[in-house]
């Protein structure tokens, strides 16, 4: 009596688990009887394989043939088995038992394969979300940069300019000319917006009727109004001078708050002298 081992396996393929074996004597296609150890524990017939495809039997000496079938597998059955207690036995025992290591071997490697595929696939998923966000951030840079660009063009195309300029004084019903010992104004003109700051001292005026000033470096786009420091003017109590300035030139002329009235205030009368310091921005038309 031999121990006889066996491997199930797909040509060139994978192991099949759990085949069935069914040993019958050759010739004679008897059911044989099998045993799980030497000629003392009965085993079923036929065999079932383990996970791995392996079986085993113990049987007597002599000639066996294998029909083997299962899930997926082409039954086929091998004849001329031979069992045998000498040394062609142990040969045929030792080759089944390096079957039963090949196969172990092929199990090992697919579970290989199979966790170097899952790993592959999971890295490939990480840098294609990594490239995912370095193409959104690409994306943003480039937003800002357009921005930028269009922010540096818009300041590209502001002009800056400084200047000086010659204010006037002008009676609203006679225009007049006087004799200034100071007039002079300055500008800083940034796009539109211009802020200036002018100087004048009168000693005396031939106009008549309410004060002006012309001679503005350029035309103002929408009205402003602006405080101011004079002297040789007069206002009615409860007034504040202030000049407006509109389309047309500006105008000196005396708020009541409380009256909500607003009233010119013409040339000085007696003296004919004036000073005026003025300082403000408006939005020039060009």
């Amino acid at each position: 009596m031999q121990k006889r081992f066996g491997l199930v396996s797909k040509p060139r393929g994978p192991v099949v688990p759990y085949a069935s074996v069914l040993v019958k004597t050759d010739p004679g296609a008897v059911v044989a009887t099998l045993y799980s150890d030497n000629g003392i524990t009965p085993l079923a017939n036929p065999i079932t394989c383990d996970e791995y495809g392996q079986y085993s039997y113990y049987a007597a000496d002599g000639l066996y043939s294998e029909r083997v079938s299962g899930p997926g597998f082409e039954t086929t059955t091998e004849y001329g088995i031979l069992i045998n207690g000498g040394s062609s036995g142990d040969i045929i025992a030792l080759q089944a038992e390096v079957d039963a290591l090949d196969a172990r071997v092929v199990v090992l490697e697919v579970a290989v394969t199979t966790l170097v595929d899952e790993t592959v696939v999971d890295l490939q998923d990480s840098i294609a979300s990594v490239v995912t966000d370095v193409a959104t951030v690409a994306g943003d840079v480039a937003a800002l940069d357009s921005r930028v660009g269009a922010v540096e063009a818009d300041v590209a195309d502001v002009q800056v300019s400084t200047g000086i300029f010659t204010p006037t004084v002008v009676g609203g019903t006679t225009p007049g000319i006087g004799t200034y010992n100071t007039n002079t104004g300055e500008y800083w003109k940034v796009g539109r917006l211009v802020t200036f700051s002018l100087v004048i001292d009168f000693a005396a005026h031939t106009g008549t009727g309410n004060l002006n000033i012309v001679g503005m470096p350029f035309a103002i786009y929408l009205s402003a109004v602006y405080n101011l420091t004079l002297q040789g003017f007069t206002w009615s109590a409860g007034s504040s001078p202030v000049v407006e300035h509109t389309a047309g030139d500006m105008a000196l002329v005396e708020r009541n708050p409380t009256l909500g009235t607003t009233t010119a205030i013409g040339l000085p009368t007696s003296s004919g002298a004036g000073y005026l310091i003025i300082a403000g921005s408006y939005v020039a038309t060009t």
